[in-house]
């Protein structure tokens, strides 16, 4: 539905799996303060020593109960056999997070929001991304629903504001989707030039 993604450059080449998972634990750590996401998964994708993605993945489980030196060495000791030259490309964060139907109702949801780290040659590339329509005014059929919205809305950006001071700089947000457009810390629904919902459901 929306994203957003930050970008820090490497301190030093030999750090680049240590910075990423630095970066990725901090971000998950604070959006979990947050009641957005438990880390339990990491799939790493890989690539060759020419560059080109590898044709398999790697994933590792119970990441929350791992630190980021023991998920560093993981990662590591996870390089498939027979690709000694293969170095982590994409590590793609999962796991789940709990949202509001209304004041006193709540429901755990996987991949409430997930997150995206790419390895790049000069930097660190995070993405967090959210596919639910409770952080906008309307749902994707266009109705409004404003108590959904107020229980859940205000948590997405307190999300967001702990991910940009755990890292100590802002994010910035993507592009619009068919779905909603993102701004700094949430997400507008689509209206018409009538100024009703739009429904986007059969984007789904």
């Amino acid at each position: 539905m929306a994203s957003w993604s930050w970008k820090a450059p490497y301190l030093r080449e030999p750090e680049r799996v240590e910075r990423s998972v630095e970066i990725a634990d901090a971000a998950a750590s604070a959006l979990r303060e947050c009641g957005l996401f438990r880390f339990r998964v990491v799939d790493v994708s890989w690539a060759e020593e020419s560059g080109a993605p590898a044709p398999f993945r790697t994933r590792l489980v119970n990441t929350a109960e791992f630190t980021a030196e023991d998920l560093v060495q993981k990662i590591r000791d996870a390089r498939p056999a027979g690709h000694s030259g293969a170095s982590p490309g994409t590590l793609h964060l999962l796991g789940g997070g709990r949202w509001y139907r209304n004041h006193d109702e709540s429901r755990w949801e996987p991949g409430l929001v997930e997150g995206v780290v790419r390895l790049g040659e000069e930097a660190v590339h995070l993405e967090w991304g959210v596919h639910h329509d409770i952080w906008a005014e309307r749902d994707f059929f266009g109705t409004p629903h404003p108590e959904v919205h107020e229980r859940n809305a205000p948590r997405l950006a307190a999300g967001l504001r702990a991910v940009e001071q755990a890292l100590g700089f802002p994010g910035t947000p993507g592009g619009p989707t068919f779905f909603g457009t993102p701004y700094n810390y949430g997400v507008s629904a689509h209206v018409g030039e009538d100024g009703t919902g739009v429904d986007v459901s059969d984007h789904l």
